[in-house]
C-alpha cells in the first residue's frame, strides 16, 4: 500500500513537469545514441548523463552551478552542464539545436561530428520511442 501512496504523490509532484522529464530523459538517450555512432573515447553513460541533467535547473527552478555544487559529478560533465564545452558536450549541443529546429546548425554541428543531419534524425526518432517504452513501463509499475 505505501508503494502505491508513493506513486501518486510522484505523479502529483511531477505532474506539472512531465514534459519537461520527458524530454530530459529522451535528451539523455540522444546523447547516448549520438556518442555510440562516434569514435569519442568518452563513454556513452556519461553521455545519457550529461543530456539527463542538462534540464535540471528547469525541472528544479534553481541555477545549474548551484544544482551542481551538490553533487559529485566528473569535472567534464560540470563543464558540460554549465558551459556548454568540453567532450561531453558536442552531443548535448547537437541535441538542443535540433530540438529548437536550427537545422542549419544541425547540419553544421553533424558534419563536424563525422554525422549526417539524417543520422541525427534517426537517433532522435529512435531517442523518442525509446523514452516512451521506458516512461510507459514506469507509469504500468
Amino acid at each position: 500500500m505505501a508503494r502505491a501512496s508513493a506513486r501518486v504523490v510522484d505523479r502529483r509532484a511531477w505532474g506539472g513537469s512531465r514534459e519537461l522529464v520527458q524530454r530530459a530523459v529522451q535528451r539523455g538517450r540522444m546523447c547516448e545514441l549520438l556518442a555510440g555512432r562516434t569514435g569519442q573515447h568518452c563513454d556513452s553513460g556519461s553521455h545519457f548523463l550529461v543530456g539527463l541533467f542538462s534540464l535540471l535547473d528547469a525541472l528544479s527552478g534553481m541555477p545549474m552551478p548551484e544544482l551542481l555544487d551538490a553533487m559529485e559529478l566528473a569535472p567534464a560533465l560540470r563543464e558540460a552542464l554549465v558551459l556548454r564545452a568540453g567532450p561531453y558536450a558536442p552531443a548535448l549541443v547537437l541535441v538542443e539545436a535540433y530540438e529548437q529546429a536550427a537545422w542549419e546548425t544541425v547540419a553544421q554541428l553533424a558534419r563536424l561530428s563525422g554525422r549526417s543531419a539524417a543520422e541525427v534524425g534517426a537517433c532522435y526518432i529512435q531517442s523518442l520511442a525509446w523514452t516512451r517504452r521506458r516512461l510507459l513501463s514506469l507509469a504500468a509499475a
